[in-house]
């Protein structure tokens, strides 16, 4: 004897299953903002890291400014025994780095590549700032200008030319997780 199974056929329990795939989507929306947050959190990291590693750098050359200014006012930096100079938390390896002429494409500041670093304490595994210089002495045109005085005999004048020295600064910024921005400014000195 076979015994047949009924099912009733109202609607009680849907609203259970209804309930239920609610609860599931709420909870799959819910994964999804969490680790969409988490994403986000590190992008937000990651740019505060570069930007703080780019004005780091954007700071070491008005850092090296203000030594290429000091070194040429007092016609390079003491020797400190070993050929190389400290200037507060400065430490550099060439004393008359300001006089070294190098073309001006190849300033490019590095670990291997540098004439002076800051922190002076910092190894470079640590958050530093690499500086490198260059130097081009230009000779610049010369203008004139005379005019007639009139009625008080010979003419006034007026000159223009000389030479100017242009510096490059070279810096670069390393952080501790590997990452580093470059900058290079130019900056102009009559001679």
């Amino acid at each position: 004897m076979r015994q047949r199974i009924r099912f009733k056929l109202d609607n009680r329990g849907s609203a259970l299953i209804f309930a239920l795939g609610i609860l599931v989507i709420v909870t799959i929306i819910g994964i999804t903002s969490i680790t969409s947050s988490r994403f986000e959190l590190q992008i937000a990291g990651y740019d505060a890291m570069y930007t703080n590693v780019f004005f780091g750098a954007d700071g070491g050359t008005e850092l090296g400014l203000e030594l290429v200014e000091q070194s040429i006012e007092t016609a390079g930096f003491n020797d400190k025994g070993d050929g190389t100079f400290e200037v507060g938390e400065v430490v550099g390896t060439e004393l008359n780095f300001y006089m070294k002429g190098a073309p001006l494409k190849s300033i490019n500041a590095a670990d291997d590549n540098r004439m002076a670093r800051y922190p002076s304490t910092a190894t470079d595994s640590q958050t530093h700032t690499n500086l490198m210089f260059g130097s081009e002495v230009v000779i610049g045109e010369g203008a004139a200008i005379e005019q007639n005085a009139g009625y008080e005999g010979g003419g006034k004048s007026a000159a223009a030319g000389g030479s100017f020295t242009y510096y490059d600064i070279g810096s670069q910024r390393m952080h501790e997780r590997k990452s580093s921005s470059n900058v290079v400014l130019r900056w102009r000195h009559v001679n």
